[in-house]
């Protein structure tokens, strides 16, 4: 059955004096359990790059939506080591394991080397390990710069789990290597906005058997963002993630109107955007914000704008387009 530990500092019960070889007294009756989870106060790190206990420089991380989580130091004995019950961890009274159990032991990085994708929400994502058959249950991610200790029998499996809005990711306790990552979040590639350039039709002649003139709409420049999860659409598909195209475009002319095919007129490799939203601005303008299903891996996305739709005129009806339309390649660099 599930067990919910709290991150808060644990007290321990039996207080016994550190050996000098850095750890609990080995002579004290007292031992530590197997699946025991005892928890530290925020300190200062416990080991230092070129340490064999140092993995802040390998990729100890996750990110999701609503968090970001390294490790920085992780560990593993039949004690706790001298250097982090000396470093204000309030870990210095952790008595040894029992034979044939061991110390996984971790410290969370001061700061993670990922930002959360949109903004830290708590209420959006549970954390628990995984040892073995025994789950435990966590009250929220351990806060930067904690350390926790956790025993298990020599050798057992033990995993930190992350679920961010229905998709969870894992650290493995004892290498820190990441265990069934999103692939997006570490691929190197930005999720961020980035400018695309912008447009002029220039004069567009336009006519139907009772009128004829043109039309003209010039923006200079518009973005595009990069995203795994959207609160709307939820996460990305494998192996995709999100592209935003975000520009204006002026659906009200002076006299007549004029609708962008929403099927046509902006596409990524040929395809149709999974949604479109317009928001009226002033002045006949609309913003647009046009999202496209993109593979996660291209660091480099075109994104092609031609203004296929229908023009209206006021007082002659629907206008045809005289001629080809321009057409405008922007590209997106992540």
């Amino acid at each position: 059955m599930p067990r919910i530990a709290s991150f808060a500092a644990v007290p321990v019960l039996v207080a016994v004096a550190l050996g000098a070889a850095g750890g609990a007294d080995t002579d004290s009756f007292a031992r530590t359990a197997p699946f025991a989870l005892i928890t530290g106060v925020e300190h200062d790190p416990w080991c230092d790059e070129g340490d064999d206990a140092y993995v802040l420089d390998s990729p100890a991380d996750l990110r999701g939506p609503h968090f970001s989580l390294s490790l920085g130091c992780l560990f593993r004995g039949d004690a706790v080591p001298l250097d982090l019950a000396a470093a204000g961890s309030d870990l210095e009274h952790v008595v040894p394991v029992e034979d044939g159990s061991e110390f996984l032991i971790a410290q969370v990085a001061s700061m993670a080397e990922y930002e959360p994708e949109l903004e830290a929400d708590a209420m959006a994502v549970t954390a628990w390990i995984q040892a073995g058959g025994e789950r435990i249950d966590l009250n929220g991610i351990p806060a930067e710069g904690r350390s926790f200790v956790l025993s298990v029998p020599v050798g057992e499996d033990a995993v930190l789990w992350v679920d961010d809005s229905g998709r969870a990711q894992g650290l493995d306790l004892r290498t820190g290597a990441q265990v069934e990552p999103i692939g997006s979040y570490y691929n190197g590639l930005r999720l961020s906005e980035v400018a695309i350039g912008g447009y002029n039709t220039g004069e567009i002649d336009v006519y139907n058997s009772r009128a004829s003139g043109y039309v003209r709409c010039a923006d200079g420049s518009g973005t595009a963002h990069r995203s795994v999860w959207r609160e709307d659409l939820g996460w990305a598909a494998e192996g995709t993630v999100f592209l935003e195209v975000r520009f204006k475009w002026c659906s009200e002319l002076e006299s007549s109107t004029w609708e962008l095919d929403r099927e046509r007129a902006v596409t990524v490799d040929r395809n149709t955007p999974l949604s479109w939203t317009a928001t009226e601005l002033e002045g006949g303008w609309d913003h647009f914000a046009i999202v496209f299903a993109v593979p996660a891996d291209a660091d480099e996305i075109t994104v092609d704008f031609t203004p296929y739709g229908e023009v209206e005129n006021d007082e002659s009806g629907t206008l045809a387009f005289a001629g080809d339309l321009p057409h405008f390649a922007w590209v997106a660099e992540f």
